[in-house]
């Protein structure tokens, strides 16, 4: 084979590309209408936790990304006075503090993982349907 000539591909790979390309644009799209399509920035209220977040809220906003809600997630029952719950009292006072006037929406803490339908309903309707 001599220096210039080249192997292409065929014309299909190059449709294919051009295809992926036109979904990707539709996607990035989809992803940019904030009328479409919104964020929601899930925090467990801990310290490290809160900062990632506010974190990731600054680059959402600084690329135009919608963030429609805040959900605080593990929520200790509030009614136990230890120091844990103290904790969390603080840094749901700093969460509101930070994210006002976007919703936030609290969901208490489960007694296992949250895996598998059934416990993701549960947190949806603990959640929204309060």
């Amino acid at each position: 084979m001599s220096k210039t000539s080249l192997l292409l591909p065929e014309d299909n790979v190059f449709q294919a590309i051009e295809r992926l390309l036109k979904q990707i644009a539709e996607v990035r799209e989809i992803v940019n209408d904030s009328n479409q399509t919104s964020v929601r920035i899930i925090l467990n209220p801990e310290k490290m936790v809160l900062k990632e977040s506010q974190r990731a809220f600054t680059y959402f906003n600084l690329y135009g990304y919608n963030v429609d809600c805040i959900i605080c997630n593990k929520i200790i029952d509030n009614t136990l006075d230890n120091n844990w719950t103290k904790l969390q009292r603080k840094y749901l006072e700093e969460i509101n503090n930070t994210f006002s006037p976007i919703p936030i929406l609290n969901n208490k803490m489960l007694e296992t993982e949250a895996v598998g339908l059934e416990l993701l309903e549960k947190i949806a309707d603990n959640i929204f349907f309060r």
